[in-house]
């Protein structure tokens, strides 16, 4: 359901040449085939007023705010052992996050969502994260394991292309004229993976955005 962009791509930038460039960022692009009028050489100039740019405004950047929904977790992997059998305590974290290093993350933690002693935790909670597209490109939302004693252990997380949803708009968007998705009226069921890779169980939940410029939110 979440595919790629519907009629532009993304492109991995490199620093350097060969074996020894390294990974220097990202860019979208669009490309629009023209044909020109029949008969006319192919050396007729092609005026930039000729060639219709379809929707251009809403590839600029843009400030959005994104209202997480998160509803519940099933089969969450166990990182403690108790007496009633191996639990966790899950909570959740969210994160907008970049592609660049130079940028930073928006994180909140939600220390308020925290369930004891279950591997299929109910959380229905909301929260919203503020940043800006193409700058904070990817929602990241996390589970940890909290721990009175040390360190909280993160059981797994998902990633959400933000850009991928706003610029093809799937899912709601808002201002857009082209969804029929109203805010909160759809679910997702995102499988969590752990440091390794490996399934950590699955997530449910949905994700509205939302134009903070251009439209009241409710």
């Amino acid at each position: 359901y979440w595919g790629p962009f519907d009629d532009y791509s993304r492109l991995e930038v490199r620093r350097g040449w060969g074996k020894d460039s390294r990974f220097a960022g990202n860019i979208l692009t669009n490309a629009t085939c023209t044909p020109l009028t029949a008969g006319a050489p192919s050396t007729v100039a092609v005026e930039d007023d000729d060639v219709p740019i379809r929707d251009i405004d809403r590839r600029r950047p843009v400030k959005i705010l994104a209202r997480v929904y998160v509803l519940t977790g099933s089969k969450l992997t166990a990182m403690d052992s108790g007496p009633f059998g191996r639990a966790s305590d899950p909570y959740v974290m969210l994160a907008l996050t970049s592609n660049s290093k130079d940028e930073k993350s928006v994180e909140k933690k939600l220390k308020d969502s925290v369930r004891k002693q279950t591997l299929n935790p109910e959380f229905f909670v909301t929260e919203d994260l503020e940043g800006v597209l193409p700058k904070h490109n990817t929602l990241r939302v996390s589970i940890f394991d909290y721990d009175k004693i040390g360190s909280d252990e993160l059981i797994g997380f998902t990633d959400i292309d933000l850009e991928d949803r706003w610029y093809s708009r799937r899912g709601y968007v808002g201002g857009a004229k082209e969804t029929t998705l109203a805010p909160g009226t759809y679910t997702e069921r995102r499988t969590l993976r752990d440091k390794g890779g490996k399934t950590a169980g699955t997530l449910e939940m949905w994700v509205d955005l939302y134009n903070r410029d251009k439209e009241e939110i409710p």
